[in-house]
């Protein structure tokens, strides 16, 4: 799955992804993937979601403070459902990764009436009728499809 992640990275422009994220997407992937998803393509999604989100990149701030880790982890002075810190997300990309996996999910359960590239509007938005987080569903999911491509085709080598 290592091959995989990384090429997905790739695929998509990022640098080589810091090897911690690397680990806590392919746990995720394996232990946990996407209702309906394989392994791959519940990976694939978290790739083009870090990726969009941040480049990859595990330590990261945005939204003027408000949001964190690789997968811009939406908290403003909060904290997560599981009780951490936007510092703790920042510095533990297993906790980040958890949490943007469980907030797609969410998303996905809760936009199932959309077409399934709109499904992580709730995730980008915070609820499913919003047109531009429908769009950047789209945009994320074309990415995935990208990855998946990259990914799948590096893992047959």
């Amino acid at each position: 799955m290592t091959a995989f992640i990384l090429a997905a990275f790739a695929a998509l422009g990022a640098p080589s992804p810091d090897a911690s994220l690397v680990s806590a997407i392919t746990f995720e992937a394996h232990e946990r993937p996407f209702v309906g998803a394989s392994e791959e393509r519940t990976a694939a999604v978290l790739v083009a979601i870090a990726y969009r989100e941040s480049g990859g990149h595990v330590d990261t701030t945005g939204d003027h403070g408000s949001s964190f880790c690789a997968f811009q982890i939406h908290l403003g002075s909060g904290v997560t459902a599981e009780g951490w810190t936007g510092s703790e997300l920042n510095a533990d990309a297993a906790k980040c990764t958890t949490v943007a996996a469980r907030l797609a999910r969410m998303s996905w359960r809760r936009c199932a009436e959309l077409p399934e590239s709109d499904r992580l509007a709730a995730y980008a938005r915070g609820v499913c009728d919003s047109k531009r987080g429908q769009a950047l569903s789209r945009d994320r999911m074309f990415l995935a499809e990208k990855a998946l491509v990259a990914g799948r085709k590096a893992a047959a080598q």
